[in-house]
C-alpha cells in the first residue's frame, strides 16, 4: 500500500477500532429490563432493584414510613437492593443486619435520590408501577 492510502484507512480502522470497544463496552456493563430483576411481591411494601455490588454514595437520612402499603423516607418512595425483604410479624425491613420499622430513623443508609426515568432499567415493570402509585412525583429514594 501507498502512504497516501495508509492514511485514508487508518482512521477508518481507530473508528471500528472504538465502535468495537463501546459496543463490548455496554455489553457487559449495561444492563437494561429483564427476568432476573426482582419482582415485587403482593402484600410486601418492600419493593428492590436488582443492581448489585458498589452503588451511589449520598447518606440517606430520614423517617421510614408505611403509608397505604408503601414504604416512604421523607416522603419518597423506597427501593432496597437484592436480598431484602419484609418481616411480616415484627412489620419490619430486613435489610443486612438491620432491622427497620416504620417510625425508624434510618442510620444514615448509602443510596441516593433519583427519578425512576433514570433508574428504571434496574426495576422490573410491576415494580416501577408500584413505585409510581406511591410516589406524587416519580422520584425513588434508592438504598444502595
Amino acid at each position: 500500500m501507498s502512504m497516501l492510502t495508509d492514511r485514508r484507512i487508518a482512521p477508518v480502522i481507530a473508528g471500528l477500532a472504538v465502535s468495537v470497544v463501546v459496543l463490548l463496552a455496554t455489553a457487559l456493563f449495561w444492563r437494561g429490563p429483564g427476568p432476573d430483576l426482582p419482582k415485587p411481591v403482593d402484600g410486601n411494601p418492600v419493593l428492590t432493584h436488582g443492581q448489585s455490588g458498589p452503588g451511589m454514595l449520598a447518606s440517606l437520612h430520614g423517617t421510614l414510613a408505611l403509608v397505604d402499603g408503601c414504604l416512604l423516607l421523607g416522603g419518597e418512595v423506597v427501593v432496597w437492593p437484592p436480598g431484602t425483604t419484609w418481616d411480616e410479624a415484627q412489620q419490619a425491613v430486613l435489610y443486612s443486619e438491620l432491622v427497620l420499622q416504620p417510625g425508624d430513623e434510618l442510620p444514615g443508609l448509602a443510596g441516593g435520590v433519583l427519578p425512576i426515568t433514570e433508574f428504571g432499567r434496574f426495576l422490573h415493570p410491576e415494580t416501577i408501577a408500584r413505585a409510581r402509585a406511591c410516589s406524587d412525583d416519580d422520584t425513588l429514594t434508592i438504598v444502595s
